[in-house]
């Protein structure tokens, strides 16, 4: 068993370190890997190394999330893993267990007894709770056979016990991990829709699914596609097909007609024991480039050290990238706008970065424009509109003079202040304008006034992304004034007058 820490001791990690992690169990040999961890976006960095662990044999498991939402997460939305949710003791699922298409079962991870640090015990609930226990019987079964990872997928899947509808369901999947049946009723099957993969985007007028079909205990399978993630109306496609196949084009759909939107292929396998096995897969039509807005921009510091930041939003999920070169050079270089990570290319809509202190000098001329590439591989650049589409230029502020400092007795907690205090409420300038980070999609920003000696919240948005144009209203007016110039602040205690 490997033990692999890709989290730091608050239980935040980054994709490019979980990749390591997958990278380095694959590397050990390891036939299963537990992902007791998510997100509501995805990267193409982890992506890509979740596809190579699958390559590699190695059987996947990810937990569905604790939301109580029907929206993909990942890692346990992609095809290549098995997508766990929550029962409770009663035989329910959770309340809280994130579910539909691409949900493959539950299992018990509610009011779990587990280890915990300090060399202690703890009671924990959710589907990071129960991804284990489906984790534990996938290794059970490889004890007895050397079946590979969709074998294994199939043979846990069609040994469940249903506890909310028959068959498959969007809330508990393919049912309740049974795990006596699953290393006793060894009927391995492979129910795959190889393309398209989860999330896989196309502007064609067709698009062909490739699957493969094969089970002891076959009787026939249809497939059929709808709108949405989650679609409640489905159109047969193939009904009560009664061949078996691998790795086989079955169908050709015509989309010339159909809007761009979100998809779902519907797999379904009718076995002679009176079960059916489904695999379902979400696809998107994308036939138009992204919309940019760009929410803030311009040089920052970042601890002690002069950089350039970016925050833009984006109307479709896109990779965004933020290219520069200093004034002369010939050569543009690109970040990803991912955060405090580097390049792991998030698709999202909310994004913001800042090029790497290392790879930028203070009192200096950059060349900057952005790009947003959207699942489709269609793109969007933005050049500075009001020079006449030309690059935006920001100069890099100077290395700051480290002089002598007052502690304050009011703090803040990590996020990005403007250099100046502000006077929306009165004419004394006591009040400052901040954008928390937090650890999540979501954005905060706060109007905190001065008072007896402490930071007040008066005001907050959160999520501008929302309706992007209520602050973009605000900030084309004060753009010279709100997104000049940052500080980033990094003091947990205290903020230091200097």
């Amino acid at each position: 068993m490997l033990n692999l820490r890709a989290f730091d001791p608050s239980g935040y990690g980054e994709e490019d370190d979980v990749a390591a992690a997958i990278l380095y169990a694959v590397q050990m040999g390891a036939r299963v890997i537990n992902m007791s961890f998510g997100d509501d976006a995805f990267s193409l960095v982890l992506r890509d190394v979740i596809s190579f662990a699958y390559s590699q044999g190695v059987v996947l498991v990810g937990s569905s999330g604790n939301s109580g939402s029907t929206s993909p997460h990942y890692p346990s939305g992609y095809s290549e893993v098995i997508s766990v949710g929550n029962s409770t003791s009663e035989d329910y699922v959770a309340s809280n267990s994130n579910y539909g298409s691409t949900l493959d079962l539950v299992a018990p991870g509610s009011s779990i007894i587990t280890t915990s640090r300090n060399n202690n015990y703890a009671v924990i609930s959710g589907t990071s709770a129960a991804t284990p226990h489906v984790a534990g019987a996938a290794a059970l079964i490889l004890s007895i056979q050397n079946f590979t990872n969709e074998e294994v997928k199939q043979i846990i899947k069609s040994t469940t016990d249903d506890i909310y509808k028959p068959g498959w369901d969007l809330r508990s999947g393919a049912g309740r991990l049974n795990l006596y049946r699953a290393v006793t009723v060894i009927a391995p099957s492979v129910i795959k829709i190889n393309h398209p993969t989860q999330d896989f985007a196309t502007l064609d007028n067709e698009i062909t699914v490739n699957a493969s079909v094969l089970s002891p205990l076959f009787v026939s399978y249809s497939l059929f596609y709808g709108t949405g993630y989650n679609p409640t109306n489905w159109t047969a496609l193939i009904e009560n097909g009664t061949n078996q196949f691998s790795n086989e084009d079955i169908y050709t759909l015509d989309i010339s007609s159909l809007p761009d939107s979100v998809y779902a292929f519907r797999l379904v396998v009718q076995l002679s024991n009176g079960r059916t096995l489904e695999e379902r897969v979400n696809f998107h039509i994308i036939r138009t480039p992204p919309k940019v807005v760009i929410m803030g921009d311009g040089p920052i510091y970042y601890g002690e050290k002069s950089t350039i930041q970016a925050e833009l939003y984006t109307s479709q999920p896109t990779v965004t990238r933020l290219y520069y070169r200093k004034s002369g050079e010939s050569e543009f270089r690109y970040i990803t706008l991912d955060g405090f990570n580097t390049n792991n290319q998030f698709v999202k809509q909310l994004h913001y970065g800042f090029i790497p202190v290392n790879l930028v000098q203070p009192s200096t001329m950059y060349e900057v424009y952005y790009e947003a590439e959207n699942l489709a591989g269609l793109k969007t650049t933005v050049l500075d509109t009001l020079n006449n589409l030309s690059y935006f230029v920001y100069r890099t502020d100077d290395a700051p003079e480290i002089t002598n400092y007052t502690q304050m007795k009011f703090d803040l907690p990590p996020g990005i202040l403007i250099n100046k205090p502000v006077s929306f409420l009165s004419n004394d300038f006591n009040e400052i304008f901040y954008q928390l980070f937090y650890p999540s999609q979501d954005f905060y920003y706060g109007l905190y006034k001065l008072q007896n000696d402490s930071l007040t919240v008066v005001d907050s948005i959160k999520n501008k992304n929302q309706n992007p144009n209520i602050l973009w209203s605000i900030t084309s007016v004060n753009r010279n004034i709100i997104f000049y110039k940052f500080t980033v602040i990094f003091l947990p205690a205290a903020v230091s007058s200097i």
